[in-house]
């Protein structure tokens, strides 16, 4: 049975672990703050053990999703979404051109 810490680097000092819970407004993720911890994990400003959606529904009922339950269409998303943040942070897209082509990518 594979772990989900497997592949992650434990020679060096961890130091403490904190945990990072994001809540999304409407219950709506726009994928907008995705190239942002992208690039602070490609700076290793910070490095990402692990990551769960948790979604709570109107009726109460909870369901969770691990980043290895994505399908390649999300995949696919997520990787097109941190080359557009990687636009944007080189200046090749301005702020409104970055938001307009990542709502066309979540629509989609």
């Amino acid at each position: 049975m594979s772990d989900v810490f497997d592949d992650v680097d434990i020679s060096g000092d961890m130091g403490p672990i904190d945990c990072l819970v994001i809540e999304f407004p409407g219950n709506r993720m726009t994928g907008g703050g995705l190239p942002l911890l992208l690039d602070l994990a490609d700076r290793g400003l910070i490095r990402i053990l692990d990551q769960t959606f948790i979604r709570k529904d109107t009726d109460g009922s909870v369901t969770g999703l691990e980043i290895g339950d994505l399908t390649g269409d999300m995949t696919s998303k997520i990787e097109q979404l941190k080359q557009l943040g990687e636009l944007k942070t080189q200046g090749v897209l301005t702020e409104a051109e970055f938001e307009e082509q990542k709502r066309r990518l979540l629509d989609s």
